[in-house]
């Protein structure tokens, strides 16, 4: 600031007055700085104010501006992406909602799908997924009541075939030959058939899925009982030992319990191949499941097939006619269904095949 040629005010890095001049870019002869001014002029009080900045300054004011401007755009940019997948999520849900239902979907459970405020670019999709799943439970309907009739009507002709057969070999009239006995064995396997088609049909219906405090110990004797009724197990070749001996409560299903113990056992009998087969059934309780495993001394199973053992109709040998390869598919599902847990592996104590089922208690509701 100047007046009358006087120098009032000056900053301490302005250049000399002296220096300066009309243009509006000059070089400060003292720090070689360049610097940009302007100046105004009030001739009434002759009095020149000059003002300007250096060239770093500016520099450094354009770059604060340039970060600014650049922070700026940022934050907007950043907000408008927020607002963007907010948006697009909020504009999925339904769609996300419909992929949870459809997860869920599965051969046990054929429900509708039941979504609220279903958007109408997904209601035909919902009601042709709702109409696959009718279908599709009414044809698994049909073909339950028609595997347990088919099952039931079996059991009339081979109960008459069984009895003619033991009315044959009771008369003595004729010599009981070896193809007679191949005619009982197979009229036997028959009936096995026939038995685990119905246990197939009791497992995929609803009206096995009741709980009740059931004691997994007495149902294990009433299955060796009938085993040996049905002449399965040769009391004077097999031994059973159960443990615990006494009462082994457990709030389960008493049917699926009853199949599962009765598969396994006959399996473990039916396939050992000792002079004197033995068996254990051991229970036990953990936490909120419990493990029912039966072991044998039988010559057990190869890693091999462990994977496939379970799957329908399988056989380790083809040339095998001891089963009818359905007991353990049957043993499998009701475990899947029931959300446990099917092991097999080798017995410590016995030296053949151990079968660890784990499955969680039920509740009272």
């Amino acid at each position: 600031m100047v007046e009358g040629g006087e120098v009032l005010y000056q900053t301490k890095n302005a250049p000399e007055y002296s220096d300066l001049n009309s243009n509006s870019v000059f070089d400060d002869k003292q720090t070689g700085e360049r610097w940009l001014v302007s100046s105004v002029h009030d001739k009434k009080r002759s009095l020149l104010i000059w003002v300007g900045l250096n060239d770093f300054e500016r520099k450094m004011g354009v770059r604060v501006l340039i970060a600014s401007l650049f922070i700026f755009l940022f934050l907007i940019f950043a907000l408008a992406i927020t607002l963007i997948l907010r948006g697009v999520n909020y504009g999925f849900r339904p769609l996300k909602e419909l992929a949870r239902q459809v997860d869920g979907i599965s051969m046990k459970r054929l429900e509708p799908i039941t979504m609220n405020d279903v958007p109408s670019e997904l209601v035909a999709a919902v009601k042709a997924i709702n109409d696959l799943l009718c279908r599709l439970s009414s044809s698994l309907e049909k073909e339950r009541v028609f595997l347990d009739f088919a099952a039931h009507e079996m059991r009339t002709p081979i109960a008459a075939l069984k009895a003619q057969i033991q009315s044959y070999v009771a008369s003595g009239e004729y010599h009981y030959s070896p193809k007679m006995k191949n005619i009982e064995n197979a009229a036997h396997r028959i009936e096995m058939l026939s038995d685990q088609l119905l246990e197939w049909a009791r497992v995929q219906s609803s009206n096995c899925m009741g709980a009740n405090m059931v004691d997994v110990t007495e149902i294990v004797r009433q299955v060796v009982g009938d085993l040996i009724y049905q002449e399965r197990i040769d009391i004077e070749r097999v031994d059973i030992d159960i443990f615990p001996p006494e009462a082994f409560n457990v709030l389960a299903n008493p049917s699926q319990i009853e199949i599962v113990v009765r598969n396994l056992i006959d399996n473990a009998v039916k396939y050992n191949d000792k002079q004197k087969a033995r068996v254990r059934v051991s229970c036990y309780q953990l936490d909120s499941s419990f493990q029912i495993i039966i072991e044998d001394n039988g010559p057990g199973v190869d890693d091999a097939y462990l994977e496939d053992i379970t799957k329908h109709f399988f056989r380790i040998s083809p040339a095998d006619q001891k089963g009818t390869g359905l007991g353990l598919s049957v043993v499998a599902e009701i475990i899947e269904l029931n959300h446990g847990e099917l092991q097999f592996g080798r017995s410590s104590g016995l030296s053949g095949l151990s079968v660890q089922v784990s499955l969680p208690m039920a509740s009272r509701e």
